[in-house]
Formats: structure tokens, C-alpha cells, sequence
């Protein structure tokens, strides 16, 4: 039995890295999606995310902007020297005024979360089902699609087990 899967795919503007097991126990299971990128990274939690983390180097400007999108969020500052701070990467100067981890959302949401989104599946199929001119997010199209592409890493899947 293969209960750990990884795979490394490439996009149009970079690579992913998927990594899918199983061999731990329920207790201990949890799902993670981590984005990086120059400024920092950006932890989601949950199948459907209702938790997330953000580590970086963030100018005011951006710490607040992000504070009026979101709402509510936790702040920990990694450091209380002044603004206007500079690191090094990708070989060029990164200016930063905070090095901080940010939280916001809860996993107690997700019953809540999951709710809403089938919520707003059924709407969309119903306002289909009464205006033919709407635009489904799910359609006949992508449905197919997505059962061609679990087919095809199904059959990958299994000729990879034949080979070992």
C-alpha cells in the first residue's frame, strides 16, 4: 500500500511541490499549503484553508492595508528597532519596516466554511437552472475535466506500481 505521495508539477510561472500522506495517525493529520516568496510565506490550513499564517518582512503601508482587508488579526513582532530596515535576497535589497507573523481565522471555522461553500455551489447551479446566460462556476466542462485528470494520475498511479 502507498500511503505517501509526492509530486513535483510545473506551472507557467513556477513550480509546486505536492506532498500527500497518510501514515500518520488521525490525531496527528492535518492538511497545509505553504506559499513562498521573496518577502515571506504564507501558511493556509485546512482542505478548505479557514487558518492562516504569513511570516515576513512587510512595510507599514502593507501591514495596514492587510489589517483593513482582513480585519481581525494577530501581529507578533519578531524585532523593535526602527522602520525602514533592509535585508538581502534574490541578490537585491529588500526595504521593510516589520518582521512579523501574522494570524488570522480559526480550524473551529471550518464546519462553517464548508457550509457556505456548498451553500454557494447550489446557488450557483440554481441561478444556471433559471437563467441559462449565467456563467457556472462548476460546469459540465470542468467536472469532466477534473474526473480526466484524477483518471490519468490514477493509471500514472498504478503504473508506477508496477514498476517496483
Amino acid at each position: 500500500m502507498i500511503d505517501r505521495v509526492q509530486a513535483t508539477v510545473l506551472y507557467d510561472d513556477g513550480f509546486v511541490n505536492f506532498y500527500h500522506g497518510f501514515d500518520q495517525p488521525v490525531v496527528l493529520d492535518r492538511q497545509e499549503m505553504r506559499l513562498h516568496f521573496e518577502r515571506g510565506d504564507i501558511t493556509l490550513y485546512e482542505w478548505v484553508p479557514v487558518k492562516m499564517k504569513l511570516h515576513g518582512l512587510l512595510q507599514n503601508q502593507h501591514l495596514q492595508r492587510l489589517q483593513d482587508i482582513v480585519g481581525n488579526i494577530k501581529i507578533l513582532s519578531h524585532d523593535n528597532s526602527t522602520s525602514n530596515k533592509k535585508a538581502r535576497g534574490r541578490f537585491k535589497d529588500i526595504l521593510y519596516d516589520e518582521h512579523v507573523t501574522i494570524e488570522f481565522g480559526s480550524s473551529a471555522d471550518k464546519q462553517s466554511r464548508y457550509t457556505q461553500i456548498v451553500t454557494a455551489m447550489l446557488q450557483d447551479q440554481l441561478q444556471w437552472i433559471d437563467n441559462r446566460d449565467h456563467t457556472r462556476i462548476i460546469n459540465d466542462n470542468n467536472a469532466v475535466e477534473s474526473l480526466r485528470m484524477a483518471e490519468q494520475a490514477t493509471v500514472m498511479a498504478q503504473s508506477f506500481n508496477k514498476v517496483n
